[in-house]
């Protein structure tokens, strides 16, 4: 049994995570894109608090194609080890997909025989004082708020659902663009997550146009553009992709948080 206190207010966890937003940011967004999907559950004990939070695998398009034979994703955030131990100590008889970024659980389930390994994104966001000498470079970046068919196959192709391109755009989104000989090269685009926190995601360059600083050019603008309107931004890449990387630190951005996602089905 477990001493803690369990509440299964969605305000209460809400504020809970709200706390540190850029950590938790994964779960506030599924709390605020799937509210009804989503069965929060925080658990306060005197070392401190865990939430965790499940949804089944095919709410989320992006989990859908990643995790088809998943049935449920649970999050857990949080600073409590013991809720953390207790919570992992029960044997999942489903397909379940954990996405961690503390130590204790990332710990856990890498020592448990039963889990994989199978995904790491790591989250990079600006220090205060960084973007303010931002110039921008060479080419000349175009950045609009209209839907656009071109731009949506450009966001699909870098491993998005193209049917949340109109729904970020709906929400304030900003696409950024570089265009050669009357066609898009290279493209991102800058939506929010929860909050003043915003994705600057989707970014692609066509291969011919490639090594050319295109990718930089439209980060660098929607990070610029991010700066004006006083969002946080939040630029995610997975661990293998050393391009995504340079192109990260090559613009004064820092490593804040790594998500981890363990699962106990063959992807």
């Amino acid at each position: 049994s477990m001493d803690a206190k369990i509440s299964r207010s969605r305000d209460l966890s809400i504020a809970h995570l709200s706390q540190n937003p850029f950590d938790n940011v994964l779960t506030l967004k599924m709390l605020s894109m799937f509210p009804s999907e989503c069965a929060t559950t925080l658990y306060r004990d005197d070392a401190g608090w865990v939430c965790r939070t499940e949804m089944d695998a095919k709410v989320s398009a992006w989990d859908r194609n990643e995790y088809p034979r998943a049935n449920r994703i649970v999050l857990l955030d949080g600073n409590s080890p013991s809720i953390m131990g207790h919570l992992l100590r029960y044997r999942p008889t489903d397909a379940v997909v954990y996405k961690v970024h503390d130590p204790w659980s990332r710990s856990l389930l890498g020592e448990d025989p039963q889990f994989n390994l199978v995904n790491s994104f790591h989250s990079y966001s600006v220090t205060p004082q960084a973007n303010e000498n931002a110039r921008p470079d060479f080419p000349v970046v175009e950045r609009h708020a209209h839907y656009d068919d071109e731009a949506a196959a450009f966001f699909a192709a870098s491993g998005y659902v193209a049917e949340e391109f109109r729904l970020h755009l709906d929400r304030g989104g900003r696409w950024f663009a570089v265009r050669e000989n009357e066609r898009i090269a290279s493209f991102c685009l800058a939506f929010q997550i929860f909050e003043r926190i915003w994705e600057v995601g989707g970014v692609l360059t066509l291969p011919e146009y490639r090594r050319k600083g295109f990718a930089k050019a439209v980060v660098s603008a929607a990070l610029g553009y991010l700066h004006t309107v006083n969002r946080m931004p939040r630029y995610q890449l997975r661990d293998w992709n050393s391009v995504s990387r340079r192109l990260a630190e090559s613009l004064g951005l820092e490593p804040r948080v790594i998500v981890d996602h363990f699962t106990n089905t063959q992807r």
